[in-house]
């Protein structure tokens, strides 16, 4: 195997290096998959030679090297997959609140919070049982008086809900765990998906 040449004190000097540095761009843009190919091959070039440029082939393609130990590889990451990692992870901090600064910045700057009109009361995942209308069906529908496209702002009115009286004992349920919502994220809540969607269509396309 070709990564016997390779000295084992040469991958362990270099696999942080290589870590360092795609772990700071990756985490900071989405990168164009040019500039991917391009990282990749720096990657490579430091890996056998100690160096980012230099004359030569390298003695095994990076796609190789990037399979893990068991398939022969040496078990280094993608920057695709690292990049697309990371980026899906800033979106969870926005959701979980992790207290940085940056975080901070984003929700009083960003992220307006919104009065449920753009939110689907039936189909959104907002309320702690997640999508209502996939655990109820469309008999809770029915029962509080409601339209299947009805958004959360039919429910709420000065920043308090103003329910149909309970006709069922999935209305009691739903209704009983309202005090579990925090009305100033139920924008959030819609924004989630929606951000995950456009940044993984972002990086596809790249």
């Amino acid at each position: 195997m070709c990564f016997q040449i390779l000295r084992q004190e040469d991958f362990n000097s270099a696999n942080p290096i290589l870590y360092s540095i795609q772990m700071f761009w990756t985490s900071t843009f989405i990168l164009p998959k040019k500039v991917i190919h391009v990282i990749e091959q720096y990657f490579n070039h430091f890996l056998w030679k100690g160096k980012c440029h230099g004359n030569g082939d390298v003695r095994v393609a990076w796609d190789k090297v990037c399979l893990p130990k068991q398939g022969g590889g040496l078990g280094l990451k993608r920057v695709h997959d690292w990049n697309k990692a990371s980026i899906l992870k800033h979106i969870w901090h926005l959701f979980t609140k992790s207290g940085s600064l940056w975080v901070a910045w984003v929700h009083e700057n960003l992220l307006k919070v919104g009065d449920g009109n753009k939110i689907f009361l039936w189909h959104d995942n907002w309320h702690p049982d997640g999508i209502l209308f996939l655990k109820y069906g469309y008999r809770i529908v029915y029962d509080a008086a409601s339209r299947v496209e009805a958004k959360v702002a039919s429910v709420l009115k000065d920043k308090q809900w103003i329910w149909n009286p309970v006709r069922s004992d999935a209305l009691v349920n739903v209704q009983s765990k309202l005090f579990l919502v925090d009305r100033k994220e139920i924008l959030l809540f819609g924004l989630l998906p929606i951000l995950v969607n456009m940044c993984l269509l972002q990086l596809g396309r790249l």
